[in-house]
């Protein structure tokens, strides 16, 4: 489908309590270039998740995609535990803004896919 050279930016797994989490898988192209918006999004949102047991288990950061015309910046493999805690996130008074406001403005064409281990 498409080929890009990355870098593993972050390498987190653990074999723990696997089962019944739930999974992302997301691939993403920074809005504007550039990943300023995208670490603000991490530091309130994802800190925000981590709360509910959130984790990044592995992040590559693409870096070769000559000739790629719609190439990610970023892929990034994270869950949360239980699909219970997944829905206390969604719960959160904060879950809104992180949705609505700081990842659309950090992100572009944006892929995910989900599903339960």
């Amino acid at each position: 489908l498409v080929s890009f050279g990355a870098r593993l930016a972050t390498a987190k797994p653990t074999e723990n309590d696997i089962g019944g989490r739930e999974y992302n898988i997301e691939v993403l192209r920074y809005r504007d270039g550039s990943p300023d918006a995208y670490q603000k999004y991490v530091a309130e949102g994802e800190t925000q998740m981590r709360a509910y047991g959130f984790e990044v288990e592995y992040a590559v950061v693409v870096d070769e995609h000559e000739g790629v015309e719609l190439r990610p910046d970023l892929v990034k493999i994270s869950y949360f535990p239980t699909s219970y805690a997944k829905a206390e996130f969604e719960r959160d008074p904060l879950h809104a803004k992180i949705e609505n406001e700081l990842y659309p403005a950090a992100t572009d064409d944006v892929i995910w896919i989900s599903g339960r281990c």
